[in-house]
C-alpha cells in the first residue's frame, strides 16, 4: 500500500489533519514492524524476578528500605538497557 500525503504549510488545518493521518498510519503499520525502545513487554514472572532482584540488591547494600529514587532509577536503567539489548538480539 502506498499513500501520498500533502503537507501544505499554507493550510494550518490541513497540516493538523496530515499529522493525524500520518500518526495513525505509523501506529498501524510501522510500529508493528519496529517496536519502540520506550515500550518493553514484561511477563508477570519476569517482573516478580526483577522486584526480587532489586530487594536483594538493597539488602546487599545494607539498605532494607531504599529511600532515594536514584537507587531505583539506577536499577531500572540497568534492567531496561539489558531488556532492550536482548530484544535487539532477538530481532536479528
Amino acid at each position: 500500500m502506498k499513500t501520498v500525503l500533502v503537507f501544505d504549510t499554507d493550510d494550518e488545518q490541513g497540516m493538523r489533519d496530515t499529522y493525524k493521518i500520518m500518526s495513525y498510519l505509523v501506529d498501524q503499520h510501522l510500529m508493528k514492524q519496529l517496536p519502540s525502545k520506550h515500550k518493553l513487554d514484561f511477563g508477570k514472572i519476569e517482573f516478580i524476578k526483577a522486584v526480587r532482584a532489586f530487594a536483594a540488591q538493597c539488602l546487599k547494600n545494607k539498605d532494607p528500605y531504599p529511600n532515594s529514587l536514584s537507587e531505583a532509577k539506577i536499577f531500572v536503567d540497568d534492567l531496561w538497557s539489558k531488556k532492550n539489548e536482548k530484544r535487539i538480539k532477538d530481532m536479528l
